[in-house]
C-alpha cells in the first residue's frame, strides 16, 4: 500500500525514516540582500565525497529527530509565534498560501539549470544567505533541507585565520574555504514545509504574507483606538518577524472585532499585567511602554488563564485550544 505523502505527519516519519545513502545529493547556494523577493543561485560543482559528507551532516542534524520518532516522542504541531519550542517538536507550514517562500525557492526545482558556484564571484559571495542540501530517493519527491549561511563561513571572509599541517610545519592556509555545520534549519518536500530552528528560518525567507496580514491587523487596532503611543507600537512590531507572526495569530482571534478597552482593562486588573491605562485626550487608552514590547501583544492574543486545580493564573506560552466534545 502506497504511502499518502500528502498528510504531513506521514510524510514527517517518510523523511525522518529516509536510506539517504540511497539518494543522491545536490548543494546549492542563495544569494541575496534581505528584502528581495527572489534569490540568486548557484549550484556546487562537487566531488562525491563531498556529497557523502553532506549526506552524513544531513543524518547528523536529523539524528535527535528520528530518536524522537522511535521512542514515540515526537510532535507536530502548525507554525506559530513562540521563539522557544521544546526539543520534541517540529512546526509545520502548508507554503501553498506563501507565493513568496514558493517564489524564493522555486529555482532549485531546475537546479540542472544553474551555473556553478565560483569562489571569485564577490557580490554573491557578500550576500549568501543560505544553502540547500536537495536529497532525491530514487522512489519518490525530493526533499530541499535549508541551512542559514553567511559570508563569514567563508575562511577567507571570516575574522579567523587557520593554518594546516604541510609535511613538518604547519602553513598559512589561504585557499578559498568553505565552512559547513551539522545543523538543519528547516527542510520542505512539495508544499510541506518543517522548521526546527524558527530564528533561522526568518533570516533564510523573506514572507511577505505576512507582513501583509501584519500591517491589515495593526490598521484595524488603530482604528479601535485604544492603545496610546500607537506609532511606535507599530513601528516596533513591524522591526519583529516574531512579532510579525504574532500579529498573524491575532488576526484570526474572532474576538478581535468586539475587543472594548473595557474588557482589556478587566484582564489587566485580573491578572495585574503591567499595563498601564491611562485617560489620553478624553478616552480611556492602554498605554504602549517600549519597555514592555510583548505586553500588549500578549493581552490580545488572549495569551492568560486560571487554572481551576491550583487556582493559580498563568501566562500560556504557545497556547493550543481544546475543541471540547
Amino acid at each position: 500500500m502506497a504511502l499518502d505523502l500528502a498528510q504531513p505527519a506521514t510524510l514527517l516519519k517518510y523523511i525522518l525514516t529516509l536510506d539517504l545513502a540511497q539518494c543522491s545529493i545536490t548543494v546549492c547556494i542563495a544569494s541575496g540582500k534581505p528584502e528581495d523577493k527572489e534569490y540568486t543561485f548557484r549550484r556546487v560543482n562537487q566531488s562525491d565525497k563531498l556529497a557523502q559528507r553532506f549526506r552524513e551532516a544531513i543524518a547528523d542534524g536529523l539524528e535527535t529527530y528520528r530518536q524522537n520518532l522511535e521512542d514515540e516522542n515526537i510532535e507536530l504541531r502548525d507554525f506559530s509565534a513562540d521563539a522557544i519550542k521544546p526539543e520534541q517538536e517540529i512546526e509545520y507550514l502548508n507554503i501553498l498560501p506563501y507565493d513568496s517562500i514558493k517564489q524564493q525557492i522555486q529555482p532549485v526545482e531546475d537546479y540542472l539549470d544553474l551555473p556553478y558556484f565560483k569562489h571569485d564571484e564577490r557580490d554573491f559571495i557578500k550576500q549568501m544567505r543560505f544553502y540547500v542540501v536537495r536529497v532525491q530517493p530514487k522512489n519518490g519527491p525530493p526533499i530541499n533541507f535549508y541551512r542559514h549561511y553567511s559570508p563569514s563561513q567563508m575562511l577567507s571572509q571570516s575574522p579567523f585565520f587557520a593554518m594546516w599541517l604541510q609535511q613538518d610545519f604547519y602553513q598559512d592556509l589561504d585557499q578559498p574555504t568553505f565552512l559547513f555545520d551539522r545543523h538543519i534549519d528547516c527542510f520542505s518536500c512539495e508544499e510541506h514545509m518543517f522548521i526546527l530552528q524558527k530564528h533561522h528560518f526568518f533570516q533564510i525567507f523573506n514572507i511577505g504574507e505576512l507582513e501583509k496580514v501584519a500591517r491589515e491587523t495593526l490598521d484595524k487596532l488603530e482604528r479601535r483606538d485604544f492603545i496610546h503611543n500607537f506609532q511606535r507600537f507599530r513601528k516596533d512590531c513591524l522591526n519583529d518577524k516574531i512579532k510579525i507572526l504574532k500579529l498573524k495569530n491575532i488576526s484570526n482571534q474572532p474576538y478581535l472585532d468586539t475587543l472594548t478597552i473595557n474588557d482589556l482593562q478587566k484582564t489587566i486588573q485580573r491578572y495585574n499585567l503591567s499595563i498601564q491605562v491611562d485617560i489620553v485626550n478624553g478616552k480611556k487608552k492602554i498605554v504602549y511602554n517600549p519597555k514592555e514590547r510583548w505586553a500588549i501583544l500578549h493581552l490580545l492574543d488572549d495569551a492568560y488563564a486560571d487554572s481551576s486545580m491550583t487556582r493559580n493564573s498563568y501566562y500560556i506560552k504557545g497556547k493550543r485550544e481544546i475543541r471540547r466534545k
